[in-house]
């Protein structure tokens, strides 16, 4: 029987094989050696909630002779199931297996980036428990402090990413129906829909909760009174399930492939030489979903974006959306067109119409007509993005702390720093001005 140490260095020589058969295919590079695998945390505390993410290095020797090292980011299946954790793992492995390699070949072709980390290895069959993407800090990107509201800069270059991602969508709608069907019939919803409303109905009951004793702090009961209306009014968890609901075929405004996830923890930032944003990329697929883009704006704009920007700038963030996705799908229809012909059923006019996509009014209708999406999400949201382990209260027993108790809600929300309470009252405020509260 092997020992404990034998064992241990029989899955080392295992890891190594693999890390070494993956790197030979992403470098081209057939006789690629590895020698040595180092691995470190891949994130903060608090910074990804559905699976394990470390940092690894490997280092070993090129076909040529030449010494060779590469960091990458490796997400591994999470220990617990929490929060359907498995099921968003497998959604990410499915998006890295399906719908980016097809989007990322159109913008190819159209000599256009795709605003998303490269994928080393996913697979549904080999080694099925890792993602291994590359690691965007070596190319000079990094993530701004999520407590952080993005200021006009950052936020435009979020809707280019944006405006890009959806543009390719679109751009595959019309060129290739049938494997875009495919994949729309393989994107399920992850979280807001009935089965999984045991799952997530209590921790957006609780987010309200804190909502409202917030606003009371505040000096804002009149607010925290209409809120808990409206949530007792519609069921906050039901109303998620109606608002994220797909587009119908015929809607001015159709359904694509959204992010699912757009906040700041998902969104990485390079800069130039005079300390502005230049690039991003968006990272973490695990919350894809087919349905209105409007979704991904909301939740952007409204977990991720300073109120004055956000209102002062609103125009001009849709504008910048919708410039990027006219000519993401233009350009995509014109560089792929002769190896995949129009489906004369989904062409709605020329390629280089850019009148052919939705207006700017067509979608300030789809985002009001979805606004509940940007005030619950962004409630959810709030506790997490300023949440550190020093807020919890400490439990006198050994069972654990109940998070979405009455009590907690009450310790944690008189731990909050000053800024939350300040940017939740703003998100309450500004839906009860435009009539969603």
């Amino acid at each position: 029987m092997p020992t404990q140490t034998q064992t241990q260095a029989a899955e080392y020589d295992d890891e190594l094989a693999f890390y070494e058969t993956t790197l030979r295919a992403a470098e081209g590079d057939a006789g690629l050696v590895l020698s040595h695998l180092e691995v470190a945390p891949g994130c903060n505390v608090g910074d990804n909630f559905s699976s394990i993410v470390t940092r690894t290095t490997a280092q070993g020797t090129r076909g040529s002779g030449e010494a060779f090292q590469r960091s990458m980011i490796v997400k591994r299946t999470p220990q617990t199931d929490q929060f359907r954790c498995l099921a968003a793992f497998a959604k990410e492995t499915d998006a890295y297996c399906g719908l980016v390699p097809t989007l990322r070949s159109l913008c190819e072709r159209a000599r256009l980036p795709l605003p998303l980390a490269g994928c080393l290895h996913a697979s549904r069959t080999l080694r099925p428990d890792h993602i291994i993407l590359e690691d965007l800090t070596t190319l000079g990107y990094s993530m701004r402090p999520r407590q952080q509201g993005m200021d006009l800069q950052h936020a435009l270059l979020i809707m280019e990413a944006l405006g890009r991602f959806h543009g390719a969508s679109l751009a595959l709608r019309r060129l290739d129906a049938r494997t875009f069907l495919e994949l729309r019939a393989d994107t399920s919803e992850l979280i807001f829909f009935p089965a999984a409303e045991a799952v997530f109905a209590c921790s957006l009951r609780a987010s309200t909760t804190m909502a409202a004793l917030s606003l009371r702090q505040s000096g804002r009961a009149d607010l925290a009174q209409r809120l808990q209306a409206r949530a007792a009014r519609t069921g906050v968890f039901q109303e998620m399930c109606a608002v994220v609901a797909p587009p119908a075929d015929g809607d001015v405004v159709p359904g694509v492939f959204t992010h699912g996830d757009c906040w700041a923890n998902n969104l990485l930032f390079k800069y130039g030489p005079g300390g502005a944003p230049c690039q991003t990329r968006l990272v973490d697929l695990a919350g894809i979903r087919y349905s209105s883009p409007a979704l991904d704006l909301l939740h952007f704009l409204y977990t991720s974006v300073q109120r004055d920007v956000r209102l002062r700038h609103h125009d001009d963030l849709l504008q910048r959306y919708l410039r990027t996705l006219r000519a993401t799908v233009r350009e995509l229809v014109r560089a792929n067109a002769a190896d995949a012909p129009l489906d004369p059923s989904l062409r709605r006019g020329a390629a280089d119409d850019e009148d052919d996509v939705f207006s700017e009014e067509q979608l300030k209708e789809e985002m009001r007509k979805r606004a509940a999406f940007g005030l619950w999400i962004g409630l959810w949201m709030l506790p997490a993005i300023f949440f550190s382990p020093d807020i919890v209260p400490s439990s006198d027993s050994d069972s654990p702390v109940d998070y979405f108790s009455e009590e907690t809600q009450a310790h944690m929300c008189k731990a909050l720093p000053r800024e939350f309470h300040r940017r939740l009252l703003h998100l309450v405020e500004d839906h009860a001005e435009d009539g969603t509260l």
